[in-house]
């Protein structure tokens, strides 16, 4: 995970770091983990884009989301990584008849288990008297025990949302500025994020703007 936007608070006199992820940072990658069932949530490691050469030059694009990115996030990823590709191909436009997107509902089903109980360190507030009468407020930690507890059977629902488009570039459907669609990624332009693109992608975006 990229690591874009770093703050730091203070809560309770402790410094918390918090940290900031796009959709973009989480989920724009190439696909190679799914959930393993049963399962339920959303995880950056899941999902992403996959992709297979045509036999006419041109290539059959498909971006998946587990409950995360939303079905419209997962249609533009699909248009960029399409984009992508053909700048990788050395072309600065495609064509294509658009993107196809499907939401599947999937259930999983968690039988009953039970969190044992463990022993916590938590922190609390001494007071104590310095001889002097005066009373001193000292931060220590003290031990706690906390109980097992039983969680019941229970069933999940969880969405699997699916962006595809086949381009080419023969004139076959709608045309496509490819550069424009990266720059666009590549400055948030969608406000999901800056999209991580392949360098070669980010080289080939540079020489276009010098010329």
């Amino acid at each position: 995970m990229n690591l874009k936007s770093l703050a730091v608070v203070t809560f309770g006199g402790m410094l918390l770091f918090l940290v900031s992820c796009s959709p973009a940072q989480r989920f724009y990658q190439a696909q190679t983990k799914v959930p393993q069932k049963p399962w339920q949530g959303t995880s950056g490691k899941w999902g992403g884009y996959s992709d297979k050469k045509l036999p006419n030059g041109g290539h059959s694009v498909r971006f998946m989301g587990y409950n995360e990115p939303d079905q419209s996030s997962c249609a533009y990823f699909v248009t960029v990584r399409a984009a992508e590709l053909s700048v990788l191909d050395g072309k600065t436009h495609f064509f294509s008849s658009g993107v196809t997107t499907n939401i599947a509902i999937e259930e999983s089903n968690f039988p009953m288990r039970v969190i044992p109980g463990y022993w916590d360190e938590v922190p609390f507030v001494e007071y104590i008297s310095d001889g002097k009468g005066n009373v001193i407020p000292v931060n220590t930690y003290r031990s706690i025990w906390v109980p097992p507890s039983r969680i019941p059977p229970h069933t999940a629902i969880n969405k699997i949302n699916t962006a595809s488009s086949s381009i080419n570039y023969n004139g076959t459907g709608k045309k496509y500025d490819s550069v424009s669609i990266l720059q666009g990624a590549h400055t948030n332009q969608q406000k999901l994020g800056r999209v991580s693109l392949d360098p070669k992608a980010v080289e080939f975006l540079k020489a276009v703007r010098s010329d």
